[in-house]
């Protein structure tokens, strides 16, 4: 063999030894290539069970043992109708379902949950690991992968507690009341929202010819009523833990009813109430229906507006001074008022809008203040605050006295009022961990002309709107009165909706 058919023979034997190199390189790719997209599909595969079985269980808890346990069953279920792998059936074990009190946990297991049913609002459903064969990835020594997924789902709740105030005119959303002329040889108007008055306190627990002896009116925290009501969620009880965080499913975006609750023990409202006011009483952190300094933390001024007190109380910028905290209603329908009511209205809309005396007003202005209609005709907008020099103007009662605002009153803008300050005689700040402006409530405003009778358990109740509401004192539920002072600050509109959702 000559030398030149050697080195070609040598030469052959490199292209091939190079050749079989870069298949076997070329397969390998092609198997991370295939591989890496089975797992890809089997992880999707996963995902859409543990989604739907999320989702599935998300809708049977309901903060009670029984909806543990629903949850359990209901995920076990739809996660077990999916595939992975184009034919294995996907097995949930109840090991991997578990639940918290937010979308990030901490997370309970089944058995956990059962102990402490109220922290169930969201479920935390995995896969577990699956172990995969590969196709040419064994090439390399990779012979099995694994994949795995995980999913949380819950009822997203709005910031609307579940309590509901009846509409003093449930006909108009909008209106004004006036003229005034304030500014001279110019007609102004002050707000009506529902027929509430920005500034001025309204008695939720005792709105008399309104809603009888079915207030104050407790709203059914997790049922929407695009579904069906269970009756265990309408007890007390069942609702009080919502009050204390200020949370339901009510209010949600286009929500246009809520159910209604059943009523009932009102100590636990209150203690759920005065939480706010670093008022914890009965038992403490988590026991019973009592709020926690956690779930009802208090608020960031704790100060309460009572009449007939010194310094801080309203007396301190109000003149007259009030003899009374609220607002008076009466049973009588309104006389020389500038729209048509079908309901029952309170004193203050009788006699062309004015009580009996000055005193009879009650506490104005310890949150926000009213303010001007805007607009030629409805629906009006808010236009801006009144000043204090104002109140002898929109508030004159019929004996011809209005009050005066003194000295006292906060200066700082149309903005100030005695519950923004941080300090002074006006502020008082609690001993536990504050939130931020706990008091100022947003609560549903419904239609109480379709209550007909008390038994209020899952009855559907018309929501006309959000209000934002303020708690002037502690409340006060163990008498016939049956005290919850709310200032009115304006519509509001809700801020998450309410449905199940993966998070």
């Amino acid at each position: 063999m000559s030398l030149r058919q050697q080195r070609i023979r040598r030469e052959d034997g490199a292209v091939a030894l190079v050749f079989g190199l870069s298949l076997t390189t070329l397969l390998i790719a092609l198997g991370l290539v295939i591989d890496l997209a089975h797992l890809y599909i089997v992880k999707t595969e996963l995902q859409n069970a543990v989604d739907s079985a999320a989702l599935a269980g998300a809708t049977a808890v309901n903060s009670d043992t029984s909806g543990v346990n629903a949850a359990v069953t209901k995920a076990t279920t739809f996660g077990g109708k999916n595939n992975y792998n184009f034919s294995n059936a996907v097995s949930i074990a109840a090991s991997n379902i578990h639940f918290g009190s937010s979308p990030t946990g901490p997370w309970l297991s089944q058995a956990d949950a059962l102990l402490s049913p109220t922290s169930t609002s969201y479920v935390k459903v995995e896969s577990g690991t699956i172990s995969i064969s590969t196709y040419l990835m064994g090439i390399a020594g990779i012979s099995t992968v694994t994949a795995s997924a995980s999913a949380v789902a819950g009822r997203g709740l709005t910031d609307v507690a579940p309590l509901g105030v009846c509409a003093i005119d449930p006909s108009n959303k909008t209106n004004r009341r006036g003229p005034f002329q304030i500014t001279a040889g110019l007609d102004e108007y002050e707000l009506l929202e529902y027929g509430f008055r920005r500034g001025i306190t309204y008695n939720m627990g005792n709105m008399g010819p309104i809603a009888g002896n079915a207030d104050p009116i407790l709203i059914n925290a997790v049922d929407s009523t695009s579904g069906s009501c269970t009756p265990s969620h309408s007890s007390t009880a069942f609702t009080v833990p919502f009050i204390c965080t200020g949370t339901s499913a009510a209010g949600a975006t286009g929500a246009t009813s809520a159910y209604a609750n059943t009523g009932g023990s009102y100590g636990a409202v209150e203690r759920a109430l005065n939480s706010r006011f670093d008022v914890y009483t009965g038992g403490g952190q988590g026991v019973g229906t009592n709020c926690g300094t956690t779930s009802g933390s208090p608020d960031r001024n704790i100060k309460e507006y009572k009449t007939n007190t010194n310094p801080g109380g309203p007396k301190a910028w109000m003149s007259a001074n009030p003899t009374q905290q609220a607002i008076s209603w009466s049973g009588t329908k309104p006389e020389g008022f500038d729209f048509v009511a079908t309901t029952n209205l309170p004193t203050d809309y009788k006699k062309n809008g004015q009580p009996l005396t000055a005193q009879h007003f009650g506490v104005l202005w310890s949150y926000s203040r009213g303010v001007r209609a805007v607009g030629s005709s409805a629906p009006y907008t808010a236009g801006t605050a009144f000043s204090t020099a104002d109140w002898n103007k929109i508030y004159v009662a019929q004996d011809g006295t209005s009050p005066t605002t003194s000295a006292g009153y906060p200066s700082g803008g149309l903005t100030a009022s005695p519950y923004s300050q941080t300090s002074g005689n006006y502020y008082s700040a609690p001993s536990h961990t504050p939130g931020t402006s706990r008091r100022q409530m947003k609560l549903v405003i419904v239609n109480c002309n379709t209550l007909t009778t008390n038994a209020m358990s899952c009855k559907s109740l018309p929501i006309l709107g959000v209000g934002s509401f303020f708690l002037q004192t502690q409340a006060n539920l163990n008498g016939s009165n049956r005290d919850v002072y709310l200032e009115f600050g304006g519509l509001v509109a809700s801020s998450i909706a309410s449905d199940i959702r993966l998070y």
